[in-house]
């Protein structure tokens, strides 16, 4: 389950093509995905999740 990330960063779920979610899809609706591939040019940036 994402619970949030930073704006301009997408996760999707691990190995979907095609699939990504942006912050405004993940922010405060946590998302249920089947792994995760997150994406993110920041060095600082958090992706915050649970494993459920």
């Amino acid at each position: 389950m994402i619970i949030s990330m930073e704006e301009g960063n997408k996760v999707r779920n691990s190995g979907v093509n095609g699939e990504e979610y942006s912050a405004d899809d993940i922010n405060g609706k946590f998302q249920f995905t089947d792994g995760i591939d997150y994406m993110s040019n920041s060095d600082t940036d958090k992706l915050i999740y649970m494993e459920i």
